[in-house]
C-alpha cells in the first residue's frame, strides 16, 4: 500500500496539510526552520537517502503552494510519474492570508491530484451536490441569468506573477505579456489593458468593460467566467473547461451557456474543502473518487 508523505514549509499552511496526511495514515516530514519562498526547505526526517527511496517506492506526497522547495518536490513527482496532492487557496470563499470566511467561519482550500489547478470537469454525485448546497444555502454563488453578447470593450489582460513564471518555466511576467499581446495586436483592434498583481482598480469593474479576459492561470479567468465574460487561458487553468487557448480567436470566444457555467461552479465547488471537513479525514477518498481520472499511477 502506497504510504502518504506530507512536506511541511511555515505553520500556517502546515497545519492545513498535517491533519490531511495523519488521518490517510501517512507520515509528516515536519521541517527544521521556515525559510524564505525562495528557498528550499530542510527536513529532519527526509534526506538524500530518504529521497531515493522514495523514488523507488513512488509513495505519493502532499504539499501546499509552490514556494519554499515545494516546486522541486512536484517536478520530481511529475518526471518519476508519483502522484502528488496539491493543497493552495480556494476558488470560493477564499479569504487571504488565510484568514477565516467572514459568513461561513470557514477557511477553503481546493485540493488537485497531479495539478496545481483543476483543468478538467469531474463527475459529481448527490453527496457532491449536497456538500455544495450546504455551504451555497448560506453564500450563494451567482449565475448569470443571461449572457449580454456585447461588441464592444477592451481586453483585460493579467500576466503572472514570478513565482507562477518560475514554477511553469516561464521567462517572467513581462515575457509573457510580450508574447500574449504581440498576438492580441495581430488578431484584433480593441483596446489592451493590463491589470497587475497591485492594481488598486476595482476587478469587478474592470470585468465589467472587458470584451475578454486574458490570464495564465490566475482565478480573475473565474470571475470573468461567473460573470458571462468569455476567458482566454493557457493550459493548466482552472478556466480550461470554459475558455479558448488559442489567442488568435480573440474576436470569436468561447461563449458558455448558463447552464455550462453552472455545472462548472459547482465542479470547483466539490473540489474545494473546508478546513473542518479536512481535519475530520473526510477529505482523502472523496477527493480520490472526484479526481481519479488524474491519477497517474492506478
Amino acid at each position: 500500500m502506497t504510504r502518504l508523505m506530507g512536506f511541511g514549509t511555515r505553520n500556517v499552511t502546515d497545519n492545513i496539510i498535517r491533519p490531511f496526511v495523519s488521518n490517510a495514515g501517512g507520515k509528516f516530514h515536519e521541517k527544521l526552520e521556515q525559510v524564505q519562498p525562495l528557498l528550499k526547505t530542510k527536513y529532519l526526517s527526509f534526506s538524500m537517502k530518504d529521497r531515493e527511496k522514495w523514488y523507488k517506492e513512488k509513495n505519493d506526497i502532499v504539499v501546499c503552494g509552490i514556494l519554499r522547495g515545494t516546486e522541486r518536490l512536484i517536478k520530481e513527482a511529475e518526471q518519476r510519474n508519483i502522484n502528488y496532492y496539491y493543497f493552495d487557496h480556494a476558488y470560493f470563499y477564499r479569504a487571504d492570508a488565510h484568514k477565516y470566511h467572514s459568513i461561513l467561519n470557514e477557511r477553503f482550500y481546493r485540493i488537485v491530484v497531479n495539478g496545481q489547478q483543476l483543468n478538467t470537469m469531474t463527475r459529481l454525485n448527490e453527496e457532491d451536490y449536497k456538500r455544495i448546497a450546504k455551504y451555497e444555502k448560506k453564500v450563494p454563488i451567482p449565475v448569470p441569468d443571461y449572457i449580454d453578447i456585447k461588441k464592444d470593450g477592451y481586453i483585460l489582460i493579467c500576466p503572472p506573477t514570478p513565482y507562477v513564471c518560475n514554477f511553469y518555466g516561464i521567462s517572467g511576467p513581462a515575457a509573457w505579456l510580450k508574447e500574449k499581446t504581440e498576438v492580441l495586436i495581430k488578431n484584433t483592434d480593441r483596446e489592451i489593458k493590463v491589470r497587475e498583481k497591485t492594481s488598486k482598480e476595482s476587478l469587478d469593474e474592470q470585468i465589467a468593460g472587458a470584451w475578454a479576459v486574458v490570464t495564465c492561470q490566475s482565478t480573475v479567468a473565474i470571475k470573468a467566467i461567473m460573470s458571462g465574460v468569455p476567458s482566454f487561458c493557457d493550459e493548466m487553468s482552472s478556466a480550461k473547461p470554459l475558455s479558448l487557448t488559442d489567442l488568435s480567436q480573440i474576436e470569436h470566444p468561447k461563449r458558455p451557456s448558463l447552464l455550462e457555467i453552472k455545472n462548472y461552479k459547482n465542479n470547483l465547488l466539490a473540489n474545494q474543502f473546508s478546513m473542518t471537513e479536512i481535519s475530520k479525514g473526510l477529505v482523502f477518498d472523496w477527493l480520490n473518487r472526484l479526481q481519479e481520472s488524474r491519477f497517474h499511477v492506478k
